[in-house]
């Protein structure tokens, strides 16, 4: 699924599922909160790295 079609994607889900269109807001901040969240673990592993470079071995 190519990201600029799953905003519509899971907002198609959760009218399917028996939301109101007033949850579609709500389905999109949680796909934010899902993001940041993919981001910030992902960049965490790098950030513990840079810091064994500096010690000997």
């Amino acid at each position: 699924m190519r990201g600029d079609a799953a905003g519509a994607r899971f907002g198609g889900i959760a009218i399917s599922a028996g939301m109101s269109c007033a949850a579609i807001p709500w389905v999109g901040a949680e796909l934010a909160l899902l993001a940041l969240g993919t981001t910030l673990l992902s960049g965490s592993p790098e950030r513990r790295d840079v810091g064994l470079q500096g010690e000997p071995a």
